[in-house]
């Protein structure tokens, strides 16, 4: 051993030798703990460094990006498409539309409620019912000026006999009580449903006129009701497609097409179709659209 003992890192263990000058031996434990203490700078420094970039330099190279700072393509964030579709992406999308399956949709482009929340108020309603009863009837817990709205089990949705705009509606007491359902509204216009049904329209918000669904309805096995049978509760195994949107002058009948997908046309000038759920409807056009792009390519 030295004479002033054995360092070993990355402790430091003095033996001393009585029979030697202790000054230079103080010398030689101070510059060996400042080389230690400089050793030691370097290696948290070159640790932070892996901390901080070490991830996303993985990312980058998976992306065939230059390795290094942060980018776009390496943000772990789940993106939004335009419409409100969510979408699990690491990258933007331009797409006007987005469209996933059944259990991952969070649609926004629709006045009804989604499936788990009533409401007893439709979008320029000045007046509506509380909620109060109907809910805790249900099980659920209310919401939103007046109760107006119902949190609720997924396992039951809305049917309505009234849309946006309507200042007349007929009630359903009555087949909803076949379905097995509990009204509520003003006017009991609303039914809550086990979510074993869906709802079908011949009739959009603002329309003076409509074609009636029973001859349809009936051979979907449904059931019809509303002003002038404008609605249809039928099985969830159906879905509706329309080349027609609210405040629509003129549209394209979807006989053929319809016929294509195994699916049944109805409505004035066959705007609709009843198909199986297990199709989904795009769109490059929204109500009041007066231009917009084909969807052929």
């Amino acid at each position: 051993s030295s004479w002033c003992g054995k360092i070993s890192p990355p402790s430091i263990s003095i033996i001393s030798d009585s029979s030697h000058s202790s000054f230079g031996c103080s010398i030689k434990m101070e510059v060996t703990m400042l080389l230690e203490f400089a050793m030691n700078v370097v290696l948290v420094w070159f640790g932070l460094r892996v901390v901080q970039y070490g991830p996303l330099s993985a990312v980058a190279q998976s992306t065939g990006t230059p390795t290094g700072a942060p980018t776009a393509a390496s943000t772990p964030f789940p993106s939004l498409s335009p419409v409100g579709f969510y979408k699990e992406t690491t990258t933007p999308t331009n797409e006007p539309f987005a469209a996933l399956d059944d259990e991952s949709d969070i649609p926004i482009i629709s006045w009804e409620p989604s499936r788990g929340q009533l409401s007893s108020k439709l979008p320029g309603d000045r007046s509506w019912a509380s909620m109060s009863s109907e809910c805790s009837a249900l099980g659920g817990r209310t919401f939103g000026q007046g109760s107006t709205f119902c949190a609720v089990s997924s396992e039951f949705v809305q049917l309505s006999s009234k849309l946006p705009g309507d200042s007349s509606w007929q009630g359903m007491s009555s087949v909803c009580s076949a379905l097995g359902g509990r009204t509520f509204g003003q006017g009991s216009a609303f039914c809550a449903v086990s979510s074993e049904y869906v709802q079908l329209s011949s009739k959009l918000p603002g329309d003076s006129s409509w074609q009636g669904m029973s001859s349809v309805c009936s051979s979907l096995g449904g059931r019809t009701f509303g002003q002038g049978n404008a609605f249809c509760a039928v099985s969830s195994e159906y879905t509706q497609l329309s080349s027609k949107l609210p405040g629509d002058s003129s549209w394209q009948g979807m006989s053929s097409v319809c016929s294509s997908l195994g699916g049944r046309s109805f409505g004035q000038g066959s705007p609709f179709c009843a198909v199986s759920s297990e199709y989904t409807q795009l769109s490059s056009k929204l109500p009041g659209d007066t231009s917009w792009q084909g969807m052929s390519s």
